[in-house]
């Protein structure tokens, strides 16, 4: 297998980005889940705390923002 993917794998799967990863999660689904909120602000909001992050986990961070936003957007 590439050690180019192992690399990139190791980086994503590190415990640190997962648990930047879960958090990003719980405050997209608190986002989506207040009426007037979406993702898109959810991620206008934390983008200011991702400039003190490295690439890897910042990048997570907002996507599971976006993702915890949509899912959050469907709790009536």
């Amino acid at each position: 297998m590439n050690p180019a993917i192992l690399e990139g794998a190791a980086l994503v799967f590190s415990v640190k980005t997962l648990l930047i990863m879960c958090g990003g999660v719980f405050l997209g689904v608190t986002f989506g889940a207040i009426p007037g909120l979406t993702s898109s602000i959810g991620i206008a909001i934390m983008l200011p705390i991702t400039f003190y992050l490295e690439p890897i986990p910042a990048l997570s961070l907002l996507c599971a923002v976006y993702v915890g936003g949509a899912y959050g957007g469907s709790i009536a």
